[in-house]
């Protein structure tokens, strides 16, 4: 368990969250959840609020979350960051929290077709309406590099067929003009 303070501090937090975040139940809990096992943690140290220190953050992470996802510890950084934040605004003490960082997120590679996959996709296709568009359709994604999204986003007037081009609507609302290939 943790100490009274330290309990009540998590506490009054949570009362605050539920009345004034807009977050899901289980996001607030998954907070909560993180603080408390942080508490725990500085609370074998013999820490109140006031005497927990960035350091005492840092040895958290180091030595309790060292085998989990980055996403786990970005959620744990903003727990501790939104709970300091709060307590410390509110009893006037230093917050432990300011200089921690995030952990980048590893970038995945987008998924793509193997040189079969896409051989049997082509021989696969036929002489209906319905066939003969999606290979249209496919030749245009993977000829000129769209991304799916903004093939589905395509209208008739974004094509320009005198320069070869069309215009699509990509990430972040971007529109980027794109050459047709032959």
């Amino acid at each position: 368990g943790i100490s009274l303070e330290l309990q009540e501090a998590l506490d009054f937090y949570y009362r605050h969250i539920s009345q004034v975040d807009t977050k899901a139940e289980n996001t607030i809990e998954s907070y909560i959840r993180d603080i408390e096992n942080f508490l725990n943690y500085v609370h074998e140290k013999r820490k109140t609020i006031e005497s927990i220190t960035n350091k005492d953050i840092d040895e958290y992470f180091e030595e309790v979350l060292v085998g989990n996802a980055q996403a786990t510890k970005n959620r744990v950084v903003s727990s501790l960051r939104n709970f300091f934040g709060f307590i410390c605004d509110y009893l006037g003490c230093e917050d432990p929290s300011v200089n921690i960082g995030c952990f980048k997120k590893g970038k995945r590679l987008p998924k793509v077709m193997s040189e079969g996959q896409i051989e049997n996709f082509l021989e696969g296709s036929g002489d209906s309406e319905k066939e003969k568009f999606l290979d249209a359709l496919f030749e245009l994604i993977y000829g000129s590099g769209l991304r799916a999204s903004e093939a589905c986003t395509l209208e008739l007037n974004s094509l320009n067929i005198s320069e070869r081009t069309i215009k699509v609507l990509g990430k972040g609302s971007k529109e980027r003009i794109v050459p047709i290939s032959d």
